[in-house]
């Protein structure tokens, strides 16, 4: 009789196993599915911005559903995969089980779900898949015309509402489940031993009435505290010794556990109230201060241009003629507005980038050309300072995939700062050369360097190596800031080795493909 028990528990123990792994693969599968609908669902908030600019951000439900499995897989033992017949990532290439089941799933639509075992890489696992139908949100990209590129820029496939798409993948090793029966199995000989020896030296009534009654009623409350129900009470239990001992004990432990999670609970919810209104406080005062710095930076920009044009027309002597005296006030004049007017301009980038507005007008460019024209725009200034500049840069580079203007107006900005920290007699070198698939553009100058802990701070807003109100030389410390967020939005660096008294190499450093899907 034992032995019949022994394999109908072990028989009724691998089935409730078996099942309990498929519901964990059904509660995955529906949690995935519903993260996939409400990407699919979320497109137009992903890819448009709060002034309706539509930038595609390549979050479609077959990105994120890929990275979220990665992710699931680095933290469990199962293995996500959205499989079909000629998937576009390679990655999800389904294996034999899977064409299987796709065929089967192909034809008998009624079909709504797989759940069998199999062997992968000579390992036991349990497979489980559920088809995936087209639906309104799939057409936009796999729906008709077929063949015509869709939005992130592969081939549609023709698929009509309702057809197969493909099917969601997940497997679980095997090994955890049969080890766990076998546990189980041990278990249950180990017991059914022991019993067999206690029914036969102690009598059955006062086993059940001192032993076995009490102990399955604190058991019982024990598996439920376990559960989390902390409500939770033993019954009256009546017994001598030990038991009588520990079911006190578990009643008092019982309250105490209530009463800490009671306080726990309360505490969190403070803190939670507290941290939220903090992070309120926060957004605002950000909000407010980038719209200040954006509506002064316009308000002044606006007269800026004005004093510029006016002291253009003096200088063109159209209102009337100028001695030479008047004429170089003009000039200085001129010369402080533009200043001004680049420093605006800077701090009116910076807060675009803040605040995640800036976008780039990414395009193939010609390097040399580029080079060339930076190289022309300021061989004057150094000229004009006292200093030689020379370009190094070889016949042909490969186009980069960039925007023209913004990457000008960093490295002019890093040539302006090289002329202005050379001391007449000086040289300033701008080159680049290819390595690999990156191109590496410097300027390069014998002035005045920087030191090594100063090397820290240079790329901080409005922070100077010489921060005091007497130092020599001007600026805002906007430049390298600005420089450094524009190089970063074009998925490159910027790095810079310098000594005192005997220069700097700043090196910007840019990938010749961005990684755009």
């Amino acid at each position: 009789m034992i032995t019949v028990n022994y394999f109908w528990t072990a028989k009724q123990q691998r089935a409730q196993a078996l099942e309990a792994l498929r519901a964990e693969a059904q509660v995955i599968a529906a949690q995935f599915m519903a993260l996939r609908q409400f990407i699919a669902t979320s497109q137009d908030q992903i890819n448009y911005d709060s002034h309706g600019n539509f930038e595609f951000k390549h979050l479609n439900p077959a990105a994120v559903g890929k990275g979220v499995a990665d992710l699931f897989h680095q933290a469990s033992v199962y293995n996500i995969k959205q499989t079909r017949i000629n998937p576009r990532n390679g990655e999800n290439q389904p294996d034999s089980f899977e064409r299987q089941v796709l065929a089967r799933f192909q034809q008998n639509p009624r079909l709504n779900e797989v759940f069998a075992p199999d062997t992968l890489d000579g390992r036991p696992v349990y497979r489980y898949l559920l088809p995936m139908y087209t639906e309104d949100s799939c057409l936009q990209c796999h729906g008709e015309p077929r063949g015509q590129l869709d939005i992130s820029g592969y081939p549609r496939e023709g698929l009509a509402l309702g057809e197969l798409a493909g099917a969601l993948s997940i497997t679980v090793p095997a090994e955890r489940f049969y080890a766990a029966l076998w546990t189980q199995k041990v278990g249950y000989l180990t017991f059914t031993g022991i019993l067999s020896i206690v029914t036969i030296i102690v009598s059955y009534l006062l086993l059940n009435k001192l032993v076995v009654n009490p102990l399955a009623n604190l058991s019982m409350a024990a598996t439920r505290m376990g559960q989390g129900d902390l409500a939770v009470e033993p019954e009256a239990v009546w017994s001598v010794g030990e038991i009588q001992t520990l079911a006190t004990e578990f009643g008092i432990m019982a309250s105490r556990l209530r009463n800490f999670y009671a306080e726990l609970e309360y505490r969190v919810n403070q803190r939670t109230a507290a941290l939220q209104d903090a992070n309120v406080q926060l957004a605002e005062a950000n909000r407010l201060q980038r719209e200040f710095l954006a509506n002064m930076t316009h308000e002044i920009r606006t007269p800026l241009t004005s004093i510029i044009a006016f002291t253009e027309l003096l200088a063109d002597e159209v209102p009337g003629s100028i001695n030479s005296e008047q004429r170089q006030a003009l000039q200085d004049i001129q010369e402080s507005a533009e200043q001004l007017l680049n420093l605006i301009n800077d701090l009116l980038d910076l807060t675009l980038i803040e605040a995640g507005q800036m976008k780039l007008s990414v395009e193939p460019v010609d390097m040399v050309d580029l080079l060339q024209s930076c190289a022309r725009a300021m061989q004057p200034v150094a000229q004009k300072a006292g200093l030689s500049f020379s370009l190094q840069i070889p016949t042909e580079l490969p186009l980069v995939k960039v925007d023209p203007n913004r990457l000008r107006q960093v490295l002019l900005n890093l040539l302006s700062n090289a002329l202005k920290f050379t001391p007449a007699g000086g040289a300033v070198c701008l080159g680049a050369e290819q390595q690999g698939d990156q191109v590496a553009v410097w300027v390069a100058d014998t002035g005045i360097g920087i030191s090594l802990e100063d090397q820290e701070i240079i790329f901080e807003k409005f922070r100077q190596v010489d921060g005091s109100a007497t130092r020599h030389f001007r600026g805002a410390g906007l430049g390298l800031a600005l420089s450094y967020s524009l190089v970063q939005m074009h998925g490159g660096v910027i790095q810079v080795e310098s000594q005192l008294g005997r220069g700097s190499t700043f090196t910007v450093i840019l990938p010749l493909n961005r990684g755009e899907k």
